[in-house]
């Protein structure tokens, strides 16, 4: 992906995240599971030889119980011819909820796996080097 998928795929993220009207988490959720069950599919979904109408029988297919919202989003990247851009949406309305929450994901690797009291000494040392949730 080049710099320009990036901007659009930002803003299609930001479009979304507009329009989740206090269901983001839920909405988060729902776009990772259709991302993750789109995924194999996902060279059909952009390939142009392919019929809108079959490719959104596909995704509505593969989307679940996702909420109309979410199945409309995804229909619009269809025909948008954005379903590429699909994993970089997903990772930006991710990020754009949990700055909008003042959440910070960070990811640990340990020797060992940690214990729930080492686990809640470190989210809390995170916490405050970060100044946010982690």
């Amino acid at each position: 992906m080049n710099s320009s998928d990036r901007v659009v795929a930002r803003r299609y993220a930001a479009a979304f995240f507009e329009a989740a009207a206090g269901k983001g988490e839920q909405l988060r959720q729902e776009l990772g599971d259709a991302y993750r069950r789109l995924a194999p599919s996902l060279e059909t979904l952009k390939n142009p030889t392919v019929a809108p109408a079959a490719k959104k029988e596909l995704a509505a297919k593969s989307a679940g119980a996702a909420s109309e919202r979410t199945l409309n989003f995804l229909k619009l990247l269809i025909d948008k011819k954005r379903m590429g851009l699909l994993p970089i949406i997903v990772s930006d309305f991710g990020r754009l909820l949990d700055e909008n929450a003042g959440r910070v994901r960070a990811q640990v690797r340990s020797a060992a796996e940690l214990g729930p009291q080492e686990l809640d000494l470190l989210a809390k040392r995170l916490k405050a080097v970060a100044g946010k949730d982690v």
